[in-house]
């Protein structure tokens, strides 16, 4: 195999003491070799009303915007879906989709129906699925949703669920219960958590073959 990689910033300009996400990807060509080239990732967002307690939503829509810029870029496309008593898809999948702007004016208000941004992601990553991509849903919310949510048609047809646990009052079971696996579980809270979830979610999208990786 061949490796080689470039780095880049983003945002381009900072203000000073401001926070800015540097990347570094490394290529591997290797001749001959099957693999995934990328990802579809879904960003699936909570809105709803109990996002408005503890600053969860400013939480979520952080852990959001860092994971679209990892993400940034071919070989992956990124897209965003938000809920709460309805799910609507913010941003179709792009690869190199503006996920801040949508989400930066967002209210957190009314229920939450996780089931139905489970119903929109699946419709979603279905309808726009690549050979040779990985599609891959990533909740981001505390859990607490007034409807049963279940991940079984997602994962029937391939399409990865990771959950991002948003909150100390969370509802952990029924976002561990939706993730494809348990290394597929994130705590929002924890430090570094974009960075580390980004990592993980490369693993597990080209798992130990080579690819090109983006830290």
């Amino acid at each position: 195999c061949q490796v080689y990689g470039t780095k880049g910033a983003a945002p381009q300009r900072v203000v000073l003491g401001h926070a800015v996400d540097v990347s570094i990807t490394l290529r591997a060509a290797c001749p001959g070799a099957s693999r995934f080239e990328g990802a579809d990732v879904l960003l699936v967002v909570d809105r709803s009303g109990s996002m408005a307690r503890g600053g969860k939503i400013d939480t979520a829509k952080a852990v959001a915007v860092r994971l679209a810029r990892a993400f940034a870029g071919a070989p992956h496309r990124v897209g965003l879906v938000t809920f709460a008593g309805d799910a609507r898809l913010d941003v179709p999948l792009a690869a190199n989709s503006d996920v801040a702007t949508p989400l930066h004016d967002v209210p957190a208000e009314g229920v939450t129906d996780l089931a139905a941004a489970l119903a929109l992601a699946h419709t979603t990553l279905g309808a726009e699925r690549r050979p040779n991509a990985v599609p891959l849903a990533v909740v981001i919310s505390d859990g607490r949703s007034d409807t049963a949510a279940k991940a079984d048609a997602l994962a029937a047809d391939g399409i990865l669920v990771a959950s991002v646990i948003v909150g100390d009052d969370a509802s952990r079971y029924d976002l561990e219960s939706i993730a494809a696996a348990k290394d597929l579980v994130f705590d929002a809270g924890a430090p570094g958590a974009a960075a580390a979830i980004h990592r993980r979610l490369l693993t597990t999208i080209f798992g130990t073959v080579a690819g090109d990786w983006t830290i």
